[in-house]
């Protein structure tokens, strides 16, 4: 019934992706995306109830950090069994869990206990503050958290210690605390460990555990996730079976994935990257997954694509650069990367230069680009391993299977074909909403006449008559100087084609004459030399390439006294712009 309702609401999507079939002059920014693969209406525990019949034996996933690997088959029994330790606990379908762990084979054990038995699971950033987990995990109104003891060479103790003293729980019964990986629960009040988790579920009869799986439905929410908040505070998004499913399905087709690939796992696993394009994309494809470290780490990364002869490797822009730069660092030869065929990257904008040296230093023969949100379960557009290496480097490739998209001006008229406005999505992989958010909900999901829901994402970008997508920035982050509109993205390329730097981010500034005026933060490219160049000489090298009132007022160099060490950046990778108009907006005395 799930799957009908998805077809009979996305009916429209046929046929291969297609931009609209108007007279050529007025055509107009809108693109269906294909109908194959067929849309599936599994849940995440008929999905690894399926790939174990196929696989079994196979390995799914390997943890080299911890000495741990799991068959299909072992997956699969002991999810079960965590699933049904957790309804010992007295949790029931549409309760809320939460995680806080590192990536690591625990991780998706939990993932999909917590999906086999309808419990939407919280996945929590493990850069968090104690405030930060207490204040999300009451958000989420959870009832339990699976916590390591440690997080790298941070002691969770604390953390744990407080959150069991305030008793953070949306009902009257305390929370409770699962712990995972290593370390014991000895002088934790309130803490449970996981290992006991499992022994607790044998008093659970094997038909309570059957009729928990079966109540679960495709359409059911199964992930919480907090929004990266590039531009405020984070909302809760809530995502479902079919969207996540789905969406995985979809990617690994572009990328021709099979069982006989081996993904290196880097990014975290709290954001929708690694849980789709991570672990679901691997397990619906019955590949093995790789998790060389606890949290990023280019050394163990590129040895695990050497031992393990990894097949396709993730990352936002800035871990690709430092796969380069450590490949660089290194005698020629010390890493084996032959066996890599993709690179994935994704989360924010990649420049061309980093492409090439992508394809240059690690000799990677297909670099995708991954294009969505968590709004989107995430993905939207990607390339495949078909397109050019031009297509991929200045595109974000097509929609996805069984998505539409249409690009539209701010009085939500669609536009024609190369024009710039904001990409709007609807299908099956738009979000259900914002957990007890109605008013931001109401901002993000337009409901037409025909019925149609249309997802506003906020991106600018322009669709050509071929339906790729190219993304020219954040329609929040336009700098308007003077009743002129100035898109960041074209002067970062510009700045970062300078031999000197290697990231931009372009921000506006309040001017009193102008409105805004522009300001960029760069950062040096290692090796470029002691010295840097002067403001007026980037002036100057943007003016050969842009406009005059593109060329940005302020240029600040990150790392420099009063600016900021690091580029403040989102779990994802996204440049945190409010954070940079916040510093320059310090620097210059407003």
């Amino acid at each position: 019934m799930a799957l009908r309702r998805l077809q009979q609401t996305l009916g429209h999507l046929s046929g291969g992706a297609r931009t609209s079939d108007a007279p050529q002059e007025t055509q107009l920014s809108i693109v269906h995306g294909p109908s194959e693969p067929p849309l599936s209406s599994e849940t995440l525990g008929t999905l690894l109830e399926r790939q174990v019949e196929v696989f079994g034996d196979r390995c799914a996933v390997k943890c080299s950090w911890t000495g741990q690997q799991l068959t299909y088959k072992e997956l699969h029994s002991r999810s079960r069994a965590l699933a049904a330790g957790l309804l010992s606990l007295g949790l029931a379908r549409g309760d809320h869990i939460a995680i806080m762990a590192g990536n690591c084979e625990q991780y998706v054990e939990v993932i999909f206990a917590a999906g086999l038995v309808g419990l939407p699971l919280v996945v929590l950033n493990t850069n968090y503050t104690n405030d930060e987990v207490e204040n999300a995990v009451h958000r989420a109104e959870c009832r339990l958290l699976f916590i390591t003891p440690f997080i790298g060479s941070r002691n969770m103790a604390p953390t744990i210690k407080s959150m069991h003293t305030k008793h953070l729980s949306s009902s009257t019964d305390p929370l409770t605390f699962v712990l995972m990986g290593r370390g014991d629960a000895n002088g934790m009040d309130g803490v449970i460990p996981c290992e006991s988790l499992f022994l607790r579920g044998l008093d659970v009869p094997p038909k309570d555990l059957e009729r928990a799986e079966k109540a679960v439905q495709a359409e059911d929410v199964c992930s919480l996730q907090f929004t990266s908040g590039t531009t405020g505070k984070p909302k809760v998004a809530m995502l479902t079976h079919s969207g996540l499913i789905n969406n995985c399905i979809g990617s690994g087709h572009r990328l021709k994935l099979t069982e006989n690939d081996v993904l290196c796992c880097v990014v975290p696993l709290f954001h929708c990257f690694g849980l789709v394009l991570g672990i679901l994309m691997s397990v619906a494809h019955g590949s093995l997954l790789v998790f060389p470290s606890e949290n990023f780490s280019p050394t163990r990364a590129l040895q695990s694509m050497t031992h393990d002869k990894c097949t396709l490797i993730y990352g936002v822009p800035t871990m690709h650069t430092a796969y380069i730069q450590e490949v660089l660092s290194q005698p020629p030869g010390t890493y084996d990367l032959s066996s890599v065929r993709i690179a994935i990257t994704g989360g924010a904008a990649t420049p061309m230069k980093l492409f090439k040296e992508i394809r240059e230093v690690l000799q990677v023969p297909h670099i995708i680009q991954a294009f969505g949100m968590t709004e989107c379960s995430p993905v939207t557009f990607l390339t495949t391993v078909e397109d050019s290496f031009e297509t991929c480097s200045t595109t974000v490739g097509k929609v996805m299977p069984h998505v539409t998209a249409k690009v539209v001006d701010t009085d939500g008229k669609t536009v024609p074909l190369g024009q710039r406005g904001e990409i709007l999505i609807a299908g099956y992989n738009s979000f259900r909403g914002y957990w007890k958010n109605p008013q931001g909900t109401e901002e993000m999901l337009h409901k037409e006449q025909d019925g149609t829901i249309w997802l506003r994402t906020g991106d600018e970008v322009t669709l050509d008559k071929d339906g790729f997508c190219r993304v020219t920035g954040r329609i929040k982050d336009i700098i308007i100087r003077g009743g002129e509109n100035i898109y960041p993205a074209e002067i970062e390329d510009c700045l970062v084609q300078h031999l000197s730097i290697i990231q931009a981010s372009v921000v506006g500034i309040k001017d009193a004459r102008y409105g805004e005026v522009v300001a960029a933060f760069v950062q040096q490219e290692e090796g470029s030399g002691p010295g840097r160049p002067s403001t007026s000489e980037l002036q100057t090298w943007v003016g050969k390439t842009l406009a005059r009132h593109k060329i940005p007022a302020y240029i600040w160099w990150i790392g420099d006294k009063d600016v900021c060490e690091t580029l403040p950046q989102t779990a994802s990778g996204k440049v945190r712009k409010i954070a940079l108009r916040d510093i320059g907006s310090r620097l210059i005395g407003e």
